[in-house]
């Protein structure tokens, strides 16, 4: 993996971890209420991008409530060899994998 990619990889693990102490103090309503607004928010014009660290930090706060698993990156993360396999086929502006 080049540092191109894995700087704007690492940008975006930013941005979904900047969201998670807002997300932490929403309601389970508004927490459901998140997808209609992704869904107005993408009509009137955002991309999929735009709206991607908030929508992951929902489902990861969704996740910590109902399964009790939080996930999170470790230092390390780049070395490990799924996550490398991931981030290859993963093309910014792309369908995720």
């Amino acid at each position: 993996m080049d540092s191109i990619k894995l700087k704007k990889i690492k940008k975006i693990l930013n941005e979904v971890n900047s969201w998670k102490d807002r997300m932490s103090q929403l309601t389970d309503q508004q927490l459901q209420e998140k997808t209609e607004e992704f869904r107005r928010r993408f009509r009137q014009g955002e991309s999929l991008d735009d709206l991607l660290a908030e929508a992951y930090a929902v489902v990861r706060e969704v996740s910590q409530r109902v399964l009790g698993m939080f996930p999170t990156m470790f230092k390390s993360w780049e070395r490990s060899s799924s996550t490398k396999e991931i981030l290859q086929r993963w093309k910014p502006g792309k369908e995720r994998p």
